[in-house]
């Protein structure tokens, strides 16, 4: 994000956001499916065959063999499945993705040559956003007191990594990112 890749760093957004998804996933349907996950790290396999044998709460099989139906059984909010599909469009060889970069701003279609700052605020907030979520899985994954006032302060410092870069961008662009470009959280 330092050097102004806004398409890049919403790559590396996508990425956070897929663990997320993942670790959400694992923390919910036990150690069988975390021993899975890390066992599929020894192979080629890059399915999601480690998320095989999971149980629903009535204890029927959830079909859980790719990306989108781990996003469906996590229940992520529908902002954040608009905002992947972006990035996936973003990362792949789309004609969406090629015209539609970050950097390129909401009215101009054409192809972006090099680093350009537009766009850094959207991608650095969702990254925010997705370690603070990462993050909880993990201090809350043994309850204790401490979790709850870990959690919050993560949520504080969403909004000042929110206030920087939303303040950067409209001091260089003279925009206002509004709250449709803020948070979800899941």
């Amino acid at each position: 994000m330092r050097l102004g890749f806004a398409d890049g760093a919403y790559a590396r957004w996508r990425t956070l956001y897929e663990l997320c998804c993942c670790a959400d996933f694992i923390r919910h349907h036990g150690e069988k499916i975390a021993k899975q996950y890390y066992e599929q790290s020894n192979t080629d396999d890059q399915n999601y065959s480690w998320a095989k044998g999971a149980l629903d709460e009535k204890g029927n099989k959830l079909d859980a063999g790719s990306f989108k139906k781990i996003q469906e059984i996590v229940n992520i909010d529908s902002g954040w499945l608009s905002q992947y599909k972006l990035a996936c469009f973003i990362t792949h060889a789309s004609s969406q993705g090629t015209f539609g970069r970050l950097a390129n701003g909401s009215t101009e279609n054409l192809i972006t040559v090099g680093h350009s700052n537009y766009g850094i605020a959207t991608a650095a907030e969702h990254s925010a956003i997705c370690l603070c979520w990462i993050t909880g899985e993990f201090v809350t994954l043994f309850h204790h007191l401490d979790s709850d006032a870990r959690c919050k302060l993560l949520s504080e410092w969403i909004k000042v990594v929110r206030d920087a870069y939303f303040t950067a961008h409209e001091e260089t662009f003279g925009e206002k990112l509004g709250e449709n470009e803020s948070s979800k959280t899941s």
